[in-house]
């Protein structure tokens, strides 16, 4: 982005009337505001993000495509970008717990507790899903902002059969994240068997060694330790359920909830055991 400012300057003197170049500015400024937006949602500053909300309205009416030359340094800038920058000063000033500088252990717990919020990022987005794509959606924005480049969707895992392809994974952490949506008890077993069916397919993999499976609600069909035990059927020891519960429109079928029991010795057992 600063990239495309510094193009804007005129060798001449003043701003380069290049339409090309300030497209591409303007595109990446979007999507720096979306970043940064997503960055306050997670770190809990609501008062923050309400005023950048605020302040980019502002910039939107007036045009985000207004620039400011100034001559003693030659350079073109942006009172949008500007404002935007501040905001990361700001964010990198109060330490927001950057996951390149901590451990793999301590990026595994922040994905889980991130992943474990899902359903309350949804309703803070006012998305009521009725497709999976729906969650991957809003997720992609929030995972992308966290891990960046090291974030991939749609990516393909070659099979001996065929390919797969994941929702989505992070490079750096060789994890796979793949997210259901279960409206009613079929729904979850239909979520868990397409898991099952994923995890045949990912074992021919080198790259990817972790994977987290998120289940989305639309109410209390089934907990985790049930789905525990399913996986350690299977022999998915390196599959991590996460189930969470939203709003949502649920088929009410009339059948009674999974009534999976934990096998004596298996990771299940033990969850259940300690509470």
């Amino acid at each position: 982005m600063r990239d495309a400012l510094w193009r804007l300057a005129d060798p001449r003197g003043g701003i380069l009337n290049d339409n090309d170049v300030i497209e591409e500015f303007e595109y990446f400024l979007r999507s720096l505001y979306i970043q940064v937006m997503v960055a306050l949602d997670h770190l809990g500053l609501d008062a923050s993000r309400a005023d950048l909300a605020e302040a980019w309205r502002r910039f939107v009416q007036s045009g985000l495509r207004k620039f400011k030359y100034y001559p003693e340094h030659d350079a073109v800038g942006s009172k949008a970008f500007d404002y935007l920058d501040a905001v990361i000063d700001g964010i990198r000033a109060i330490g927001s717990g950057s996951v390149e500088k901590s451990d793999d252990q301590g990026e595994r717990q922040q994905l889980e507790r991130l992943l474990e919020r899902t359903a309350y990022i949804l309703q803070r987005r006012n998305v009521v899903p009725k497709k999976e794509s729906e969650i991957q959606r809003v997720m992609d924005e929030y995972l992308e902002s966290m891990y960046g480049a090291e974030y991939r969707r749609q990516f393909s895992i070659p099979g001996v059969v065929k390919n797969f392809r994941p929702d989505s994974g992070i490079r750096s952490l060789e994890t796979v994240i793949e997210f259901k949506l279960a409206k009613d008890v079929d729904g979850l077993k239909a979520a868990t068997s397409g898991l099952f069916e994923d995890a045949s397919g990912y074992k021919a993999s080198n790259d990817w060694k972790r994977y987290y499976s998120v289940i989305y609600m639309t109410g209390a069909y089934g907990t985790r330790e049930q789905l525990l035990a399913e996986f350690d059927r299977a022999g998915m020891i390196d599959w991590t359920p996460i189930l969470v519960t939203g709003v949502g429109q649920p088929q009410v079928t009339g059948k009674k909830t999974i009534k999976a029991l934990p096998k004596k010795g298996t990771r299940a057992e033990k969850v259940s055991s300690a509470k």
